[in-house]
């Protein structure tokens, strides 16, 4: 078996474990994936399988990507995520449904993002998230330049926003929550996090990969 199979990432697994999983179901050890999803983040995650797809990975790696998010708005979170801790914030004016939708489409379009600082990123060959959590947290992140095709608002009830997002590879919801909850002068986190397509591919052709007891060529993505 030596192709690209699209799973579910399930909540609370990381990406590595998804391809640990992989490699059990199939004996292959030369297994990848393309592009992480945190633990607490679920959907759409390609692995490549084999030697020859992961000299390849690039080929899904660099495919936009679509989310559906649901920030709050009510704090910021030493991680941008639930998974905390979390800072409440003194809110003076609380933004209405037409502040936070122009707040949001601000972010259209390309731009430089600051990483979150518990992220995969490495600085000075260490990852961010590492670093962080021995205690350098006041290494300077570098930008990167990410593009956001769309954002769509989804419902909104405070302090929480839904949103549907399409973006390049590389940007991270996280940082545009938190972004946003500085502009509209409140707070922002990622509350829940579904990437609902790489590419063409969605989660309707998504095998959830918990449930599985083997992978064979009939799950074989067309490239």
């Amino acid at each position: 078996m030596n192709c690209f199979v699209a799973v579910y990432k399930p909540y609370g697994w990381t990406s590595h474990d998804v391809v640990d999983r992989v490699r059990k179901l199939t004996g292959i050890k030369k297994v990848g994936h393309a592009g992480t999803l945190d633990p607490r983040a679920t959907g759409v995650l390609i692995v490549a399988i084999g030697r020859d797809a992961t000299k390849r990975i690039d080929t899904f790696t660099d495919l936009s990507k679509r989310y559906e998010a649901t920030f709050s708005l009510k704090a910021f979170s030493e991680t941008d995520d639930s998974e905390g801790p979390l800072y409440p914030v003194n809110i003076k004016n609380v933004p209405t449904k037409a502040d936070v939708d122009a707040a949001l489409q601000t972010f259209v379009g390309e731009q430089e993002q600051i990483p979150p600082r518990y992220s995969s990123v490495k600085v000075e060959g260490l990852a961010r998230h590492k670093a962080a959590r021995s205690g350098h947290k006041d290494i300077a992140l570098p930008t990167r330049d990410v593009t956001i095709y769309s954002i769509h608002m989804l419902w909104f009830r405070w302090p929480y926003v839904a949103v549907e997002i399409s973006c390049s590879k590389g940007t991270y919801i996280r940082s545009i929550a938190r972004d946003l909850g500085h502009k509209l002068g409140a707070g922002g986190y990622v509350y829940e996090l579904v990437r609902t397509a790489v590419g063409p591919y969605t989660l309707e052709e998504a095998y959830d990969i918990s449930k599985l007891d083997t992978l064979h060529e009939a799950m074989c993505l067309p490239e």
